[in-house]
């Protein structure tokens, strides 16, 4: 792939010591690092309204680079509170309600004759009209929701629907301007690259400066972080 690149290895950068450029190393693979840098590139990807993305490129990420790129919905409707286990269908509405119960019966794949039949349906404080209008307005969508509101990582029975949707950027790997003809592009078109193009280099050298201010009010620390385990252990039956 060829396309527009900034080379942003440590050691081309404009650092005020060598002992600042050698807490550069140490830090630049801490999470607190991506986010400063990832703050502006998403940012750009906002302004380009998503058809473009910066991403590291070679060996130790020393490249930043432009790709075309595009976002999507990723179909997520709910989440777990707990654990953010991410799932692609709702929860029911509320037990007592009647779209509660007529999705009840229609994830039986049950027509809408026997429904209106089924005794629950038959005795809700409902008028038949109310209960024909939620099987239309309910029977295409059904399918999206669960049976339940439990999550199916940690159990959770306290899921809830999202607010709004959970997107998703693809990225092609595909060069930019490889071999371009620009003598066929009208001024509008070359005048959009052309801000796309200075907008990327504005950006990578805001996230530049970023990482620079990063290292030099930071430095390096070990620290050990404890993850649980769970064995099988045995244990002594009580007589």
């Amino acid at each position: 792939m060829t396309s527009y690149a900034h080379n942003v290895k440590i050691y081309n950068l404009p650092w005020k010591s060598k002992d600042v450029e050698s807490k550069a190393y140490d830090l630049a693979s801490t999470v607190k690092a991506a986010r400063v840098v990832q703050k502006h590139f998403d940012e750009f990807n906002r302004r380009t309204d998503y058809h473009y993305s910066i991403i590291t490129n070679g060996r130790s990420g020393g490249y930043f680079v432009l790709v075309q790129s595009e976002r999507n919905d990723s179909g997520y409707k709910s989440e777990c509170p707990e654990c953010g286990q991410l799932n692609y269908q709702l929860i029911p509405p509320d037990a007592r309600t009647l779209d509660n119960l007529i999705i009840r019966q229609l994830l039986k794949d049950w027509t809408n004759e026997t429904i209106l039949r089924e005794p629950s349906v038959v005795n809700f404080a409902a008028t038949g009209d109310e209960k024909q209008k939620a099987l239309i307005r309910l029977r295409p969508i059904y399918k999206d929701f669960s049976a339940g509101a439990s999550c199916a990582r940690c159990g959770c029975d306290q899921r809830e629907n999202l607010f709004a949707p959970v997107y998703q950027t693809s990225i092609r790997f595909a060069g930019i301007d490889e071999g371009e003809d620009f003598d066929e592009w009208s001024k509008d078109e070359l005048q959009t690259r052309v801000e796309t193009i200075f907008l990327f280099d504005q950006t990578v050298r805001r996230a530049a400066l970023a990482f620079l201010k990063f290292v030099e009010t930071h430095r390096p620390e070990q620290a050990i972080r404890y993850r649980p385990e769970t064995e099988t252990i045995a244990v002594p039956v009580n007589s």
